[in-house]
């Protein structure tokens, strides 16, 4: 018997929510299939899509922050008082978060074999949507105000 089925039912023996939770959990062990679980005729992107996704949002991700070091930081509660969190986000993003981005974008192409840089590129599209969100919050909008 596995751990799986032996950990369903010592839950089922207290609640019946219990053991109907844990089953769902192992129903949806994976990103991949809880997409196809709420989406079920949705696939994985291509190769060439996320690339082409990483290469855009890592791009605009770095003109985006490079317009707003040239600017003081937005006047405010958090950065107004502590202007080295400010460049210390900023800096984050310039050499540590952009170059993953573009770096991976660049590799994906290439490594048609490497089942784990897809991987990771599926990951970190999102975390591009999230990084571009902080670099527009943290910048107060000023490159929309030029």
């Amino acid at each position: 018997m596995s751990s799986t089925s032996t950990s369903i039912s010592v839950l089922s023996q207290g609640s019946g929510v219990a053991a109907s939770a844990a089953a769902d959990m192992t129903d949806l062990e994976s990103i991949t299939h809880m997409l196809q679980w709420v989406v079920p005729f949705a696939s994985p992107p291509a190769v060439e899509q996320l690339g082409r996704a990483l290469w855009g949002l890592g791009s605009l991700t770095l003109v985006l922050a490079l317009t707003t070091v040239l600017h003081q930081p937005a006047a405010g509660p958090v950065f107004a008082h502590y202007k080295a969190a400010y460049y210390t986000v900023l800096a984050f993003v310039l050499f540590v978060a952009v170059p993953v981005e573009l770096g991976i974008a660049f590799c994906l192409p290439r490594c048609s074999h490497g089942r784990r840089i897809h991987h990771f590129a599926r990951v970190l599209v999102p975390c591009a949507y999230l990084l571009l969100l902080v670099v527009i919050s943290v910048g107060g909008f000023v490159p929309f105000k030029l």
